[in-house]
């Protein structure tokens, strides 16, 4: 299938990346802007400067609004197989009293913070006071 416009960039600067030759294509890229900039007039300089400085501003906005990434559903193991020796060697390996393997298991999720505990049901605070 036909590469699209964006992949072939993408692949060109890899490639350049990978000779070499893409910090000289910079280089050239901001002589070439500098030169431009010094032949604007002043007025010019400034629209084009705070167009600039606009579209920062819109670009660091979208960046904050954008919500965190989601975790990854993908297991971090090859297969289920491998997945299940895993857990077996875990579980074989824990201590036989299962209180105790409970509690190592809850501390390393809190840990790690995967643990959500629920809340138990909490009294209203304004209840009358005990002494009346």
């Amino acid at each position: 299938m036909a590469l699209t416009l964006a992949e072939r960039a993408r692949r060109c600067r890899e490639k350049k990346k990978a000779t070499g030759l893409y910090e000289v294509l910079k280089q050239k890229d901001r002589k070439r802007k500098k030169v431009a900039r010094s032949k604007l007039s002043p007025a010019a300089l400034g629209t084009l400067r705070m167009k600039t400085k606009t579209n920062v501003d819109k670009f660091q906005a979208k960046l904050k609004q954008k919500p965190p990434p989601k975790k990854s559903t993908i297991s971090v193991f090859r297969n289920k197989q491998v997945k299940g020796k895993a857990m077996r060697k875990l579980l074989n390996n824990l201590l036989t009293n299962k209180e105790k393997p409970t509690e190592l298991v809850r501390d390393m999720a809190d840990k790690l913070g995967i643990l959500v505990e629920k809340k138990s049901a909490e009294r209203p605070g304004n209840a009358m006071d005990p002494a009346v």
